[in-house]
C-alpha cells in the first residue's frame, strides 16, 4: 500500500471521526446543556446559557457541513438549505449583535471555503420551489393551530401587526431558531441515525421526541407550549423534511411557525 492510498484512508477516519464528534457536541449542547441546565438553573439564567449555545451549534453545524461537504444530500441539505444557513446570520435584526458576529464570520468562511474548494452545490429546481412554499404553508396552519394555545400562557399586546412587523418577524426565526436547530434534528441526526440502518419510520419518531426533550425548560414556565406547541412542530417539521429530502423546506415552515405564532399570539392583525 502507498502513501497516497494510507493518507486518503487516514483522511476518510478523520473526516469521520470529526463528524461524530460534531454529532455528539450539538446534542450535548441542545439536549443535556440548553435544555435541563435551563431547567435546572431557571430561565433567568439563559442569558448566559443561550450565547453559549447558540455560538456553539452554529460553529459545530458548520463544520459538520463543511467535513461532510461531499455527502450534504444524505442529511437533507442542499443549496438553498446551505445558503440560508450561512448567510442567516447576516439578517441580525432584534439579534444580540455580539453573538451574531462570530456567527457571521463563521457562515461567511463557511461558504467562501466551500465556493474556493469548487463544491458541487446541488441544482436548484422548481420542486425545491414548490416543496419550500408548501414548507411555509404548512407552517401557516401550524401557527394558526399553536397560536390558539400559546395565548393561554401570555397576553396580546393589542398592537397591530403591519405586514414589515410579520415579514421581520418570519425572517428573525428563520435566521434564528430555524438555522440552530433544523440543520441538527432534521438534517445531521437524521443522517447519522439512517446510516446507522435505522428506519425512517423511527428516526421521525426520534427526532421529534428528542426536539421535544431539547425544549424542557419550557415545562413549568410555558405549559401550552411543552405538551402542545413543540410536539406538534417537531411532527410538522420532521415530516416536511423527511418527504422532500430537504431541511431548506424545514427552515421555511420553522420560520413561519414562530414568526407568524409570534404575531399570531401578541398582536393584532
Amino acid at each position: 500500500m502507498n502513501n497516497i492510498s494510507v493518507t486518503k484512508i487516514e483522511n476518510k477516519v478523520k473526516f469521520k471521526f470529526m463528524a461524530m464528534l460534531c454529532i455528539v457536541i450539538l446534542f450535548v449542547l441542545r439536549v443535556p446543556f440548553l435544555g435541563f441546565l435551563t431547567l435546572i438553573l431557571g430561565v433567568e439564567h439563559s442569558a448566559v446559557l443561550y450565547p453559549i449555545f447558540e455560538i456553539g451549534t452554529y460553529f459545530f453545524t458548520a463544520l459538520f457541513i463543511w467535513t461532510e461537504r461531499d455527502r450534504l444530500k444524505e442529511y437533507h441539505m442542499d443549496t438553498i438549505s446551505v445558503f440560508i444557513f450561512t448567510l442567516g446570520p447576516l439578517w441580525y435584526k432584534y439579534s444580540d449583535f455580539k453573538i451574531r458576529i462570530p456567527m457571521m464570520i463563521i457562515g461567511l468562511i463557511l461558504l467562501a471555503a466551500l465556493i474556493a474548494s469548487k463544491h458541487k452545490f446541488s441544482r436548484v429546481t422548481m420542486k425545491n420551489i414548490r416543496w419550500i412554499i408548501i414548507g411555509m404553508a404548512a407552517g401557516a396552519v401550524t401557527a394558526v393551530i399553536s397560536s390558539f394555545f400559546l395565548s393561554k400562557q401570555v397576553n396580546n399586546t393589542g398592537m397591530k401587526a403591519t405586514f414589515s412587523v410579520v415579514l421581520i418577524s418570519i425572517l428573525t426565526q428563520l435566521t434564528n431558531a430555524a438555522i440552530l436547530e433544523e440543520p441538527f434534528f432534521r438534517g445531521i441526526l437524521w443522517g447519522a441515525l439512517k446510516k446507522l440502518r435505522w428506519k425512517e419510520g423511527w428516526i421521525y419518531i426520534t427526532q421529534a421526541l428528542l426536539f421535544w426533550i431539547g425544549h424542557i425548560y419550557y415545562i413549568n414556565t410555558y405549559p401550552y407550549s411543552f405538551w402542545i406547541v413543540v410536539p406538534l412542530a417537531s411532527l410538522v417539521l420532521g415530516i416536511l423534511a423527511w418527504r422532500s429530502r430537504s431541511i431548506a423546506t424545514s427552515m421555511a415552515a420553522h420560520g413561519m411557525i414562530n414568526g407568524l405564532g409570534q404575531i399570531l399570539t401578541f398582536y393584532k392583525l
